[in-house]
């Protein structure tokens, strides 16, 4: 990144935006409903369904959040009753990439660093 930008890591702007992009990454619920999207489009009942626990404040809030940073798409189309439908933009699909190989990585170490936390 050009170091003369305003966003750049290295300034203190550039270090607080990329800490609340972090943050949105490693909120629970963010990473969960980016990989649950990731096999395409979902109606917010379905992704609230396969989220199991999320409650609907709390999955509009996150939804929100993904939305406004460019990472999904929000599509309301005029039905009765009116139908809303979320997916990854390009960029979400470049995260969920990066998710999915965090959570195999989780999946294939989980053992061990249980077994350490036991000690």
């Amino acid at each position: 990144m050009n170091s003369t930008c305003a966003t750049s890591v290295g300034t203190a702007e550039g270090e607080a935006r990329q800490r609340t992009l972090v943050s949105l990454f490693t909120n629970k619920w963010s990473a969960l409903a980016i990989g649950e999207l990731e096999d395409g489009p979902l109606r917010f009942g379905a992704l609230q369904r396969r989220l199991r626990g999320v409650s609907p404040k709390v999955l509009t809030h996150t939804l929100r959040r993904l939305e406004e940073f460019g990472l999904v798409n929000r599509v309301v189309y005029p039905d009765i009753p009116l139908r809303v439908e979320y997916s990854l933009t390009e960029i979400g699909r470049g995260a969920s990439g990066l998710l999915r190989d965090l959570r195999n990585w989780v999946d294939e170490n989980m053992d061990e660093m249980l077994r350490a936390s036991d000690r």
